[in-house]
């Protein structure tokens, strides 16, 4: 493969054929694909919003983060009183 251009880090510009309702990406964890608003054929411009990756893990992540951060606030408290 040869390159015609530079590639700009800030766009990236692909053509090709969505055949599957279910894929893996490249992402930093395992989640599935929730939504897919974009459909095969479809032209997108950067910004548009293309779909959205289930939450459930991340939300369960997020809670117990909140929980930690309020036993170490509690933690805190106690120790300055």
């Amino acid at each position: 493969m040869q390159r015609d251009r530079p590639v700009d880090a800030e766009n990236i510009e692909l053509s090709g054929n969505v055949d599957v309702r279910e894929v893996e990406l490249a992402f930093n964890g395992t989640e599935r694909i929730a939504t897919l608003i974009a459909k095969e054929g479809q032209r997108v411009k950067a910004g548009d919003f293309l779909g959205s990756l289930e939450t459930v893990r991340f939300e369960a992540d997020v809670a117990r983060a909140a929980a930690n951060l309020e036993a170490q606030r509690q933690m805190v408290s106690r120790l300055e009183a």
